[in-house]
């Protein structure tokens, strides 16, 4: 998971896989309610069909509540991903928003105090974003020489990364 990622984003596991069934049963109920109120207007029963049509709407609300939480993570995700490949620990709100568009601090804002994103700090006072993540990891890779101890052939290895002797399979040390 990402460094900024919160356990909200977590994938849904079995059980979020059964809210989406309940989900598509609601939808089901709504749209029965929906045929019913149309048969008690046509029956003039205005009252009826007004309470069949608030219960389907009321059945509807759960799905909608589950369309909105998988749009925020997604959005959370697209926020955690352009961090991720920012190299340094600051950011002005001016650069972000050129980046993300207008109102993204705030929005960032809101993904942070609804528990979707961590390791960000914003300093409304100096007008920037500060990156705390602890391990964060830049998207790119500087790759160093090393030669092999035990057969002499020169390796292109990541640097930070443990690695094999393409050749003999040895051990490398950095």
């Amino acid at each position: 998971m990402s460094d900024f990622l919160t356990e909200k984003n977590k994938k849904a596991g079995v059980l979020g896989k059964i809210k989406w069934i309940l989900c598509g049963l609601c939808i089901l109920l709504s749209l029965g309610a929906i045929g019913a109120s149309e048969k008690y207007i046509g029956e003039r029963r205005l009252g009826m069909a007004a309470t069949e049509i608030l219960l389907g709407l009321l059945f509807l609300y759960p799905t909608f509540r589950e369309i909105q939480k998988i749009r925020k993570k997604k959005q959370a995700s697209e926020i955690a991903c352009w961090f991720e490949s920012y190299a340094q620990s600051t950011l002005s709100f001016e650069k972000y928003e050129k980046e993300m568009g207008k109102g993204a601090v705030k929005k960032l804002e809101k993904y942070i105090a609804r528990g979707y994103i961590r390791n960000i700090q914003i300093d409304r006072e100096g007008d920037y974003i500060l990156i705390t993540a602890p391990n964060r990891r830049v998207n790119e890779k500087i790759y160093i020489t090393v030669t092999c101890s035990s057969c002499g052939a020169k390796n292109q290895v990541i640097k930070g990364r443990l690695s094999n002797c393409e050749y003999c399979g040895q051990r490398l040390t950095p």
